[in-house]
């Protein structure tokens, strides 16, 4: 004989749903055990992905996500922005612009000198529009490409996986959104932290040259007493 399964009070019933959601498996919350559907989807690139975070030659932080998103409703998502939080806050991004068809990288994005994106597989010209349409089992791939002024704390060193993540938003309300694990290049910070070692330490070496040059020039004016 089974044993009858004990109803569920409110609060069990909410800590089962959470549990499922947090596992990745959606359920609504009308008891109907409904699978909805993801709606937008955003996942990782697989494979070898260009995938970073690091600092900027300025010394601000560029961001490059190598993400698809994909449609997974019956109807089309109208697609009015995104954003990217980290572990230290909410960055105020800045897209990177698309290049100048008179430049000699073109059609390649710059996002400081050495880093060059194909410009056909960037998808800032999407999300730079007021609005970017998905239709149901549309799907587009490519990188994210975006600058913050602020630095990477220092915190986090060379090579430290950084995980964000990443938010689009509907315009009906709706929010979608995943984690990246961003690997961090710290390269620029340890040149600027060089830099200023190597300025620290010839300052007390040129104010002493200075001053036994001085000390010549005054003895090569002293008279001689006889």
């Amino acid at each position: 004989m089974l044993a009858k399964r004990p109803k569920m009070t409110p609060e069990q019933w909410e800590g089962l749903l959470r549990r499922l959601n947090d596992g990745g498996c959606p359920v609504q919350r009308d008891h109907g055990y409904k699978i909805r559907p993801v709606g937008l989807a955003i996942e990782k690139v697989p494979g070898m992905s260009c995938n970073s975070i690091f600092d900027l030659e300025c010394g601000g932080t560029g961001y490059v996500l190598d993400l698809r998103l994909r449609n997974e409703l019956d109807h089309a998502i109208n697609i009015r922005g995104f954003q990217i939080e980290t572990p230290w806050g909410f960055p105020k991004l800045s897209l990177v612009p698309p290049p100048r068809k008179s430049s000699t990288r073109y059609p390649h994005y710059l996002l400081e000198p050495g880093r060059f994106y194909d410009g056909d597989y960037v998808l800032n010209p999407f999300f730079s529009r007021r609005r970017s349409s998905l239709n149901p089992a549309e799907e587009i791939e490519g990188l994210l490409l975006a600058v913050d002024q602020e630095s990477i704390p220092d915190e986090y060193p060379d090579l430290a996986r950084i995980i964000v993540t990443l938010r689009v938003f509907e315009t009906k309300g709706n929010t979608f959104s995943a984690q990246f694990r961003l690997p961090a290049d710290r390269t620029e910070r340890r040149v600027r932290e060089r830099t200023s070692q190597t300025t620290v330490t010839a300052a007390p070496q040129a104010s002493a040259d200075v001053g036994s040059r001085r000390g010549r020039a005054l003895s090569e004016k002293e008279p001689v007493y006889r």
